[in-house]
Formats: structure tokens, sequence, C-alpha cells
């Protein structure tokens, strides 16, 4: 593995989410590689800071939010329509479960 496709897959390996296979991939060029093991701690105490603040965001914002840490004046742009569909699906499958009921129990 070279070290751009470790960098690529660096955010999933903190986070625990890789194929076992893409894991030991990973780690055995990390460990070969002192740039991306200063990377791979760079990523892990972002993911660990963002974490304790309660800043957890949908894992395709993780590369954006790493650029606004990294670059200063960088804007986190929000996730428009589709990020608040991500975030509020389930309230909203519930909310329609909800008006269903009432809506067939007030015509019986």
């Amino acid at each position: 593995m070279d070290c751009e496709k470790a960098r690529e897959l660096m955010l999933e390996f903190v986070e625990g989410t890789l194929s076992p296979r893409q894991a030991e991939e990973v780690k055995a060029h990390v460990e070969s590689c002192p740039e991306c093991m200063r990377e791979l701690e760079d990523q892990s105490s972002r993911t660990r800071a963002l974490q304790a603040l309660g800043r957890v965001r949908a894992p395709d914002q993780w590369e954006e939010i790493s650029r606004a840490i990294d670059e200063p004046g960088a804007r986190v742009r929000p996730g428009g329509w589709k990020g608040w569909i991500r975030r509020w699906w389930p309230a909203l499958v519930v909310l329609a479960i909800v008006a269903a009921a009432v809506v067939i129990f007030t015509q019986l």
C-alpha cells in the first residue's frame, strides 16, 4: 500500500470501520512509514477531540472537518437538504408513523 491510499483509509482505520484485510494493510504501511504514522496520530487526536466535544458528524463530512481544522479560516459547509434528511430521517419516520396512526384511529 502506498501513502496516498493509506491516507484515504486513515479515518476509517481510526474509526474501526475498515475490513480486517484493509485494516491490516493500513497498519502494516503506517508501521513502516514515519510520515503516515504522524498523520495517523494527528487524525486520531482530531477524532478524539471532536468526539469529546460532541461534534460527531456524518462520516462523509469528516474530511471536510479535518480540512477546516488544518486550514485556518476554512469554513465547514452545512450538509444542505441531504445533510438535514440524514440527520432527521429517524424522527421523520416516527412522525409519519404517529400521524398515520392518528388518522387511522380517528376514522374508526
